[in-house]
């Protein structure tokens, strides 16, 4: 599983800000993928941030309602020529 951590913006510029802001988003990462492991979703960590992101001050079984949810299409990846 490849993954990608991406910061846009720091919001601060100096090394402690920066340091923070990044230890921040690994811990969110780590978090996701806590639940996405916990929960035994097929959905990626993409979809369960948007969820996340989405539904944040909404009650918490709306969005273990998406979570439990069946994704409606599965990806084959991309096909090679041959």
């Amino acid at each position: 599983m490849k993954q990608h951590i991406r910061i846009k913006s720091f919001y601060g510029t100096s090394e402690q800000a920066v340091m923070n802001q990044v230890w921040i988003e690994l811990i969110s990462f780590c978090l996701l993928v806590l639940i996405k492991q916990e929960t035994g979703t097929t959905h990626t960590l993409l979809t369960l941030y948007r969820w996340l992101k989405a539904l944040l001050w909404k009650p918490s079984s709306r969005w273990l309602d998406h979570i439990q949810r069946q994704p409606s299409r599965t990806s084959q990846g991309r096909k090679t020529r041959c």
